[in-house]
């Protein structure tokens, strides 16, 4: 019973998290100028969570051994990344530098995300080794230093930033993987009350915005947007910390108010992995055949919908061979 519940507000979770990628994905930061500023802070959290909530479903071995659980979620990620990283390299007429492109992500640039997880996941016996040791303190510093050392100091200098340094690399987002781990195995124990926690939040998104803005007004639009800004990592680990107040607090009934929503985030959790893989496929469809209707929020709208009803269907038609494809 444990396990269900906690299943079910894990999917809602990542419902509103697969929301916030779409939003990130069909707003237009040049065309909304300072409003995408105000847009970007309430949906910055998106890849954060996915990542905290991948280390928050990673139990410790006494054994330290982790071969199965590396093997499996690497197997259920590999093959259908391969098959939608050459759909993409197709559409994009790349097909000769499919190879070198599908291993930095470059067929569909969202797919980086992948190259993450699998660093994480590879990385689990490291993490625990870390946890264990006298040195576990050094986890927490490893994401806000790294962004200052590559996404700051960079600017400061004046240095272009390529591939692994955009968000591919894992120290970016390890302190989310981290957090995740360390909640779920004992390692921390946060005592916070829901009014701290509302208060951290809305004043960390204040800060964001603020950083934001400072970042728009001297022209750097992706400063003043990122994920990866250290005003945004604090946010999100703060949401991070309610996701999992959230999980590990009362029983969840889907029949309570505000029912459609929580079935809605649900089944959005429950396909949010071939939303991911789909989505900008339908985006680029969409700006195609009903250019009219990419206006934000409505083509929003219109992308959440669609993906998840075509991911349905696809997993319906294919059954058991769904997973192929990640749906």
């Amino acid at each position: 019973m444990w396990e269900r519940r906690m299943n079910k507000k894990i999917q809602i979770i990542r419902g509103l998290s697969i929301i916030a990628v779409i939003v990130i994905h069909t707003y237009n930061t040049y065309a909304w100028g300072g409003y995408g500023v105000i847009i970007r802070p309430l949906v910055n959290f998106a890849v954060g969570m996915f990542i905290f909530l991948s280390g928050y479903l990673t139990k410790e071995n006494e054994n330290g051994v982790y071969r199965d659980i590396i093997y499996r979620r690497i197997k259920k990620i590999i093959v259908p990344y391969i098959i939608w990283s050459f759909i993409f390299a197709i559409v994009n007429r790349r097909i000769n530098t499919f190879i070198p492109d599908v291993f930095m992500s470059k067929c569909n640039g969202i797919y980086y995300f992948i190259l993450v997880y699998i660093q994480m996941v590879l990385l689990i016996p490291v993490t625990f080794k870390l946890l264990r040791s006298r040195f576990s303190k050094l986890g927490w510093f490893v994401t806000p230093i790294s962004i200052f050392l590559i996404r700051y100091i960079s600017l400061w200098f004046n240095i272009e930033l390529g591939f692994p340094f955009q968000g591919e690399l894992f120290v970016f987002w390890f302190g989310f993987y981290y957090l995740g781990v360390s909640l779920k195995n004992g390692y921390i124990n946060l005592q916070l009350s829901p009014k701290c926690l509302t208060n951290l939040c809305l004043f960390s998104l204040v800060i964001q915005g603020v950083e934001g803005f400072i970042w728009y007004w001297m022209g750097n639009f992706d400063m003043a947007t990122t994920q990866l800004k250290m005003s945004s990592i604090i946010t999100t680990g703060l949401f991070c910390i309610s996701a999992y107040i959230y999980i590990e607090a009362g029983d969840l009934n889907l029949n309570e108010q505000p029912v459609v929503l929580k079935k809605f985030l649900k089944v959005l959790g429950d396909n949010s992995f071939g939303i991911y893989l789909c989505h900008m496929l339908i985006i680029r469809i969409l700006n195609k055949l009903v250019p009219m209707a990419n206006i934000f929020p409505i083509n929003a709208i219109f992308v959440i919908m669609i993906s998840t009803v075509c991911v349905m269907m696809a997993h319906r038609i294919l059954g058991k061979h769904a997973y192929i494809i990640g749906v």
